[in-house]
């Protein structure tokens, strides 16, 4: 027999089980926040010595083909397992700076220093993997994948992210040097379906290289993470070609609105790169760079794959 009561007694129960459930995520993911603070401010003052060394280092860039920040970087990002990599992660990816492979864009100097958070000193030979989309959103390897469609929907949408070709461009991994710092000479990336800017990077420790150039490091992976660039940055981009191709075919995602983004900067954590120009204008390029903090003493976790709802 139906009985009203009866019914909305359990949807009361159902509905007190999915708030716990919530409360409980909520407060894990605060706890892990917290914990991420923390680490990174009791690095901060290392991460600022860390890049007034290198400024101190400072050269013309036709003497030397990536230059060097000249101002501090206090804050730190903590390089998370609970940042999705998303499902355009390959393993394997070759082992080189210079990750353009022809593709047109800003061009882009990316610096990233590792700190290793239990001593705040520089972690050298930690191999930096970093993936980013190109001016109209596309990943190689992918490029049979619309950047411009809904992929992750629950019903009528294509949901097939399946490896479609052979390219590299705009992926590349290399080992930190001698003082803690990796350099990539890349393009300022565009952007996809509901996600703002962003440049994907996950840091391994103890890597064995292949004969054929690429690392096979997913038994080694420490930490994962996704560095962003303002919104003034990004509307500047949208205007430059080829980027200015992509705003017609799909709005870019503000950084405000990007859930991603928002689940991980705290005080004294910060996902953003702190952009220098080459130039007079954007158009001559950017050096971007960031530290990030990386605990050595965490088990390894294995690559590949993406987290439910990850991009």
């Amino acid at each position: 027999m139906y009985s009203p009561l009866k019914n909305t007694l359990a949807l009361l129960l159902l509905a007190s089980s999915s708030l716990a459930h919530i409360s409980r995520v909520e407060h894990d993911h605060a706890h892990s926040l917290s914990r991420r603070n923390g680490l990174a401010r009791r690095c901060a003052a290392a991460s600022g010595e860390m890049f007034s060394k290198r400024a101190a280092a400072k050269r013309e860039l036709n003497k030397r083909w990536t230059p060097q920040v000249d101002y501090v970087q206090n804050t730190t990002c903590i390089l998370n397992n609970d940042v999705t990599q998303g499902p355009y992660q390959l393993d394997g990816d070759l082992i080189r700076q210079n990750i353009t492979d022809g593709e047109p864009g800003i061009p882009m100097y990316l610096e990233v220093g590792v700190l290793d958070v239990n001593t705040c000193e520089p972690l050298a030979d930690a191999y930096v993997d970093v993936w980013h989309c190109n001016s109209t959103g596309y990943y190689s390897k992918f490029t049979g994948v619309d950047p411009n469609k809904d992929h992750f929907c629950d019903t009528g949408c294509d949901t097939n992210l399946n490896q479609t070709d052979e390219l590299t461009f705009l992926r590349g991994i290399y080992p930190t040097d001698e003082n803690g710092v990796v350099e990539f000479l890349s393009v300022i990336p565009g952007y996809y379906y509901a996600r703002a800017t962003h440049i994907h990077a996950q840091v391994y420790i103890n890597v064995s290289t292949s004969d054929d150039g690429t690392v096979m490091a997913n038994d080694n992976l420490v930490h994962t993470s996704q560095f962003y660039l303002a919104d003034e940055i990004n509307a500047e981009v949208d205007t430059i070609y080829p980027y200015s191709l992509h705003p017609s075919l799909l709005r870019r995602t503000l950084d405000t609105e990007d859930t991603t983004l928002a689940s991980g900067n705290t005080t004294y954590v910060s996902q953003y790169l702190d952009v220098t120009y080459l130039g007079e204008t954007l158009e001559d390029g950017i050096l971007a760079y960031i530290t990030v903090g990386v605990d050595t003493t965490a088990t390894p976790s294995s690559g590949g794959g993406s987290p439910p709802g990850g991009f």
